[in-house]
């Protein structure tokens, strides 16, 4: 598994595999304040079920975090 550390401070990006064999990328915000970040793969914005295009812009919450299980 490779690890995607091109994100800068505050948002970090990780990928992992779930039980499913599904990749995931997560996206961590750990600023204050809401951080635009660009998906690289389309899939599967988990808490909301919302589908994701590759290029799509996805807003991450102050303090929080976006997982994307992609197809």
């Amino acid at each position: 598994m490779e690890l995607d550390c091109t994100a800068i401070f505050p948002l970090i990006i990780r990928k992992g595999i779930n039980q499913s064999g599904k990749e995931l990328t997560y996206y961590l915000n750990f600023s204050d304040e809401e951080i635009t970040a660009v998906i690289k793969n389309a899939g599967t914005e988990l808490f909301s079920n919302k589908a994701v295009g590759t290029g799509e812009k996805i807003v991450v919450p102050a303090w929080n975090l976006i997982i994307i299980e992609e197809l």
